[in-house]
């Protein structure tokens, strides 16, 4: 479910949190074509948004912690050199 998805933390392979996902982008088939994550700033300051590939962030659910986890294979670097993404027009992929 999308809830589960939205305000998750991403985290790269050393366990730093290098983003977190705000929203989905849907195609009019309501297939999944890009996460939207926040990159950046701190404490919600200065941070932007970047749409990453679906296959670019890996979703599981810890069963010992009773938690949803995400984890990228992308820096936080390469996630902050990305184009900004604003809400405005149409997403083309």
């Amino acid at each position: 479910m999308a809830s589960n998805l939205v305000g998750l933390d991403v985290h790269n392979a050393n366990k730093d949190g290098v983003g977190e996902i705000e929203d989905l982008v849907l195609d009019a088939n309501m297939t999944v074509k890009g996460l939207v994550l926040s990159v950046g700033g701190f404490l919600g300051v200065g941070e932007r948004y970047v749409v990453v590939p679906p296959k670019a962030v890996t979703v599981s659910f810890d069963s010992t912690a009773k938690e949803w986890k995400a984890m990228t294979g992308l820096t936080k670097d390469q996630l902050t050199a990305m184009p900004e993404f604003k809400y405005e027009g149409k997403f083309d992929d």
